[in-house]
């Protein structure tokens, strides 16, 4: 089936003139494009956190000499599959998401049964795969989800993506959100205005250093004062984001905004825009002040406008609680995100899979027994369908 097509496998980050331009335009042409499937991110990340023992596994998938899909993985210390940008220790952790493999859509068929092909071999060394932060319409959720897949899955949501369609007009979108959270967030702003807060924007390098330091010793003290380290205080990490801010800046792709109040710095917020969307990454707050004025609400609102004015498509708040997020402030679009667990078919795998379903399951057991009377829910019958399912795993049915 896949005859026309020549699968090479790299493990350096050596990129000729076709592989730069195949990374461009697939990145740019996802369904879902952002800048964590970027040759700039993704290498970037790959120079700062990899470690010794990883080994990069990039496959690109040729067809009459030109590159038709990418799948931007490696081999983490000799037993696991992972998406680059993902695997760093959790005191570093960028949060790279959305990550999924990179196709173009007019091959996909044969894309995706070569991809397939791949996989299982990787499986049948003894790999396991973990992949983090996938949307729910990823590509890559539909091709391990193929009837000739044949791996034990174990698939956990992990949040949601949250995000807005902009509207035309600024006005268009106060008036989706509630009444009282724009009335408040209106107040604020006059309220900000009256103290004579300034608005700032970075525009130069210089900028870009002092904001960027700023946002980091706010965001590490707000971290502190909770008794938790702010991912700011790890070296790594600011030297990954320093130099992809500044990569950012000289492409024309960075929004940094800041208030300033009395000669202070009182609020940063750090965006990321690529192919019409802006994404919220990152922000440091003084939650020392005395004004009740929402630093964070007045940050966002005003990168919205922006992105309103700037006609771009999505402002897009990555990952955040499925029912407790305080992004549902801003937007009731979301779409689910998931962890992703493969191993070859073998019982070991399947009792894995057996243990990780009877912790989920007695962890909503409670809840079931709660409302059982009220509701006439028959926890009974539900735990013999759960059981039933994990027998089905084991025999392979």
């Amino acid at each position: 089936m896949d005859c026309n097509l020549d699968i090479e496998v790299c493990s350096d980050w050596i990129l000729s003139d076709r592989k730069k331009q195949a990374w461009e335009i697939l990145s740019t042409t996802h369904y879902a494009p952002n800048v964590f499937l970027t040759v700039n991110w993704l290498k970037l990340w790959w120079k700062v956190f990899s470690k010794n023992n990883d080994e990069l596994h990039i496959i690109y998938i040729w067809k009459n000499n030109e590159i038709i899909a990418i799948v931007p993985i490696y081999l983490q210390g000799g037993s696991l599959v992972k998406f680059i940008g993902t695997g760093e220790a959790e005191a570093d952790e960028v949060c790279s998401e959305y990550l999924d493999v990179l196709i173009n859509n007019e091959d996909r068929h044969l894309i995706c049964s070569s991809i397939v092909k791949c996989f299982k071999q990787l499986l049948d060394k003894g790999f396991s795969f973990e992949l983090d932060n996938v949307l729910a319409d990823s590509h890559l959720l539909n091709i391990i989800q193929l009837p000739d897949f044949n791996a034990v899955s174990i698939i956990k949501q992990i949040g949601s993506r949250y995000f807005i369609p902009l509207p035309a007009s600024y006005q268009e979108y106060e008036n989706s959100c509630s009444k009282s959270f724009m009335s408040q967030a209106r107040r604020k702003m006059r309220k900000f205005k009256k103290l004579n807060g300034e608005i700032i924007q970075v525009n130069t390098q210089n900028d870009l250093n002092f904001l960027f330091n700023e946002l980091a010793e706010l965001h590490n003290t707000c971290w502190i004062d909770k008794g938790y380290k702010g991912v700011f205080s790890s070296e790594k990490f600011m030297m990954f984001h320093f130099e992809f801010a500044s990569t950012l800046l000289e492409q024309g792709n960075l929004s940094m905004k800041a208030l300033k109040l009395n000669g202070h710095i009182i609020g940063v917020i750090y965006n990321f825009v690529f192919c019409g969307e802006k994404t919220f990454y990152q922000m440091g707050i003084d939650n020392g002040i005395t004004q009740n004025i929402s630093i964070g609400t007045l940050l966002h609102l005003l990168e919205i406008e922006s992105s309103i004015n700037n006609k771009e498509r999505i402002y897009d708040f990555m990952k955040g609680d499925e029912k407790n997020s305080y992004k549902s402030a801003y937007t009731n679009h979301k779409i689910a995100m998931y962890s992703i667990r493969l191993d070859k078919k073998s019982l070991s795998a399947y009792l894995v899979k057996y243990v990780i379903k009877t912790k989920k399951m007695i962890g909503n057991i409670k809840k079931l027994h709660s409302y059982a009377d009220s509701s006439g829910f028959n926890v009974g019958r539900t735990l013999a369908r759960h059981f039933d399912g994990i027998n089905a795993d084991i025999q392979g049915k």
